[in-house]
């Protein structure tokens, strides 16, 4: 029986590759899935107006777990049902978008405490993503977020399209 040497340095070195592939194999995997996703959909060049329920706050989006020393986020229970009444919602419309977005928002919220809108961007856009709407929200160069009155149970309608250039107006004068 031999004993083979491993120099600590090397040992390093083949666990990095080792976690890069596992890391390179999900990140190509993401990739497909978007793509998939992007493929049911036509790609539109004109704006989509529609109404979706209204986003958990980012505290019931997202839930902390400790695991050791490490804190780890995640997607609660009421984050993934968001998630996917917006995916339900985005395939009946059937288009995706690409290049630089626009997006205008109106917030009627179910009740009369303080919310935060900037808390409301980060559910919203990010279920659009995960539906299909656009490939990374990035893309978004404009934005537009209103509060209308209160009302239960309490939504957002929004209109989603291409940034209008200079001379063609803007999209903020869709009015719903």
């Amino acid at each position: 029986m031999s004993q083979q040497t491993v120099n600590i340095g090397e040992a390093r070195e083949l666990a990095k590759q080792e976690r890069g592939r596992k890391w390179g194999a999900r990140r190509r995997a993401e990739r497909n899935a978007k793509a998939a996703r992007r493929e049911r959909f036509r790609v539109s060049t004109k704006p989509v107006a529609l109404r979706l329920p209204f986003p958990p706050s980012l505290n019931h989006y997202y839930r902390l777990t400790v695991v050791g020393k490490h804190a780890q986020t995640y997607i609660s229970a009421a984050g993934k049902a968001y998630r996917a009444e917006v995916i339900k919602i985005w395939r009946r419309v059937g288009v995706t978008f690409n290049g630089r977005l626009a997006i205008k928002v109106v917030v009627v919220f179910p009740d009369r405490r303080e919310y935060d809108l900037d808390g409301l961007w980060k559910a919203l856009l990010d279920s659009l993503e995960h539906a299909g709407a656009y490939e990374n929200d990035s893309q978004i160069k404009a934005e537009s977020m209103e509060q209308e009155a209160v009302e239960a149970p309490g939504w957002v309608d929004i209109v989603l399209g291409p940034k209008p250039g200079e001379r063609q107006g803007t999209l903020f004068e869709t009015e719903f």
